[in-house]
């Protein structure tokens, strides 16, 4: 006589069933025991559970499905983030005849044993599924319209009419759709998706309109691109208006991030979830995010790099009363892992040092005296500012991304190779970006400068009653820098002015003006004016 299975365990699991509507509540996973899956999986069909000896089903009561151990990673079909207005249908391409299909094979085909009974078939119809992609067919779906990036594997995620196809690191990543309350901004930032045309395929960045809503968002972890790995977009290309309010890199249409549009206000998204406090070697403190703007130049310098940013930062509860040492570091110096390699270096690991050395910085020469990374097995040894340098940038005169080169050994005087933006002479033997294919070369500092990090938009004051704003420089015209005559050329320039007298204090051009531009850091902090 047989028996009909006994369930022997119900738990809820922490993952959320891929079912839920990304704009509704989302519900949570339920893990049993039983070898039948009664329904069948609702991915493959499937009656029978994997493996006999653990009989893992999974299902999720409010959807009313159930699942193989792993086929709940892939359900046949979700509504995403990433493409809200169609729902994404899951094909298998199979690996030896390289058919496309959404006729899922069955995750267990074997048969049950002959003790075994035979599951209700009375939901037999419920999952009827068709193969709606022809058997032959030339239209080639290799890539994941989110990432760019090759289909690894079997499994992907398409909409029939708009061919917009997801791999499934993508389907898995569900960011939120709303952030109420984000650090450093009074509105709310939601995801919305909008297609962009970039060549012949679709790239999707999210934008945001805001609402007031006041709960604070959940705590994330969070992890910022080490900024050798970054590819950084740099010198302002017609994509590069909008830049990070956290660590001021321009953004990229195929970066993910949120904005507010009515008030210039952006962030990447991995830049959203910054934790609102951590524990990092170079402090013996614990830091804490600080996203308010900075309205004293003398609080915008980094402790650890010493370059000035508007952007985001951490600080020591008590900065900058007290806090000591590398009580100020921004977010790009924070993201800086304990040891890492260096592209610079082979493979040897480079290790973050807060002692004094009498190391010379493999790129400025200068002497490690403060933080450092550096190599316990050789002389290598990198200042923050010059380890934190992006790999890979653009260039809007090139369709292909600058590559850092690390100097060329022995190359001096044997190429001459000319700076695209200076059009000056460059010494190979230092740092420099370029591009192999159009031979194109760039000088580093004409690239990051001193002002690369100072958002347009931002005011603060300097001395006394000085006071500054920071001005996109996007003009056909240039103006000429009231301190020292010269073009103001960089992509930012600065406007100064008296902040408690409105009248014509300066004299600029022959003419009394309330208000002078002013090229440079350098020009507006240590030249008087």
């Amino acid at each position: 006589i047989t028996t009909k299975p006994v369930k022997k365990m119900a738990d809820e699991i922490d993952q959320r069933c891929l079912l839920s509507h990304p704009a509704l509540t989302h519900h949570n996973l339920s893990m049993d025991c039983n070898f039948v899956i009664p329904l069948g999986c609702s991915t493959c069909g499937g009656k029978y559970t994997m493996r006999e000896q653990d009989n893992v089903l999974i299902y999720c009561t409010t959807c009313g499905v159930e699942f193989h151990n792993g086929c709940d990673e892939r359900p046949r079909r979700i509504t995403h983030p990433y493409h809200l207005q169609h729902p994404l249908t899951l094909f298998y391409r199979d690996p030896e005849t390289g058919t496309i299909s959404n006729i899922i094979p069955d995750a267990n085909p074997c048969k049950p044993h002959i003790n075994d009974q035979e599951p209700d078939t009375s939901d037999q119809g419920k999952y009827k599924f068709v193969d709606i992609v022809p058997t032959k067919s030339d239209i080639i779906f290799d890539k994941c319209t989110w990432c760019g990036k090759d289909f690894e594997g079997v499994w992907f995620y398409r909409y029939l009419i708009c061919s917009f196809c997801l791999d499934l690191p993508c389907a898995k990543s569900l960011p939120p759709l709303t952030i109420t309350n984000p650090k450093g901004h009074h509105h709310s930032l939601i995801f919305l998706p909008r297609p962009l045309l970039h060549g012949s395929s679709k790239l999707y960045r999210l934008t945001t309109s805001h609402q007031d809503h006041a709960s604070p968002p959940p705590s994330q972890l969070y992890s910022i691109p080490f900024a050798s790995e970054f590819l950084m977009p740099g010198l302002l290309q017609k994509d590069t208006e909008k830049l990070c309010e956290a660590c001021v890199y321009p953004i990229v249409v195929s970066d993910q991030f949120y904005d507010c549009e009515e008030c210039d206000y952006s962030l990447h998204e991995v830049c959203a979830s910054l934790p609102k406090k951590l524990d990092h070697a170079l402090n013996n403190q614990t830091l804490f995010l600080d996203p308010s703007p900075q309205n004293e130049y003398s609080y915008m310098t980094c402790h650890v790099c010493s370059r000035v940013t508007t952007g985001f930062r951490y600080i020591c509860h008590n900065y900058p009363t007290q806090g000591g040492p590398y009580s100020f570091i921004d977010v790009r110096c924070v993201s800086v892992p304990e040891y890492f390699t260096h592209k610079g270096h082979g493979d040897h690991l480079v290790f973050i040092s807060t002692i004094s050395s009498n190391k010379d910085c493999k790129r400025c020469k200068n002497t490690c005296s403060g933080s450092h990374g550096e190599c316990p097995e050789c002389e290598f040894a990198l200042c923050y500012a010059c380890a934190t340098i992006p790999h890979e940038l653009h260039y809007k005169y090139d369709k292909h991304p600058l590559t850092l080169c690390y100097g060329e050994k022995g190359s001096a005087g044997s190429d001459i190779y000319w700076c695209e933006v200076c059009e000056k002479l460059l010494d190979t033997t230092e740092w420099f970006y370029t591009c192999n294919q159009c031979c194109t070369t760039v000088h580093l500092q004409c690239v990051f400068g001193s002002s690369f990090f100072m958002k347009p938009g931002s005011k603060f004051s300097l001395h006394t009653r000085r006071s500054a704003d920071v001005i996109r420089n996007s003009s056909n015209s240039r103006q000429l820098c009231y301190t020292c005559g010269n073009l103001c050329t960089a992509s930012i320039y600065y406007e100064g002015y008296d902040r408690f007298y409105k009248g014509l204090l300066f004299t600029y051009k022959n003419r009394d003006v309330s208000r002078v531009p002013i090229c440079s850091l350098h020009c507006l902090t240590v030249k008087k004016w």
